[in-house]
């Protein structure tokens, strides 16, 4: 049983028991405090998902950062060999 089916089960009990008891406030009162805990169950999924996607986000801006160093660092290595590679070219036509 999941949780929320427990939380369901919980509250459809509790829901008649207030029924039985024929108290509209009570009623009225249990479906608030239902609504609150729904609400805080909520919250806190939308909390840890944000924590989630924050964690994900900083670990793709690092990636990132290290593909862009290295991707310098090619280019960088690349135009070495292009100059070493114009230089001997001058060197052999002397």
């Amino acid at each position: 049983m999941t949780l929320t089916t427990k939380i369901n089960v919980r509250l459809c009990l509790t829901l008649d028991h207030y029924n039985q008891s024929g108290s509209k406030h009570n009623l009225e009162l249990y479906k608030m405090r239902k609504d609150r805990r729904l609400m805080e169950i909520d919250t806190k999924l939308l909390e840890n998902r944000i924590k989630m996607l924050e964690k994900e986000e900083s670990k793709l801006l690092a990636k990132i950062s290290t593909t862009r160093t290295r991707a310098n660092q090619i280019l960088d290595q690349k135009q070495k060999n292009d100059d070493n590679f114009l230089k001997r070219i001058e060197e052999k036509k002397r």
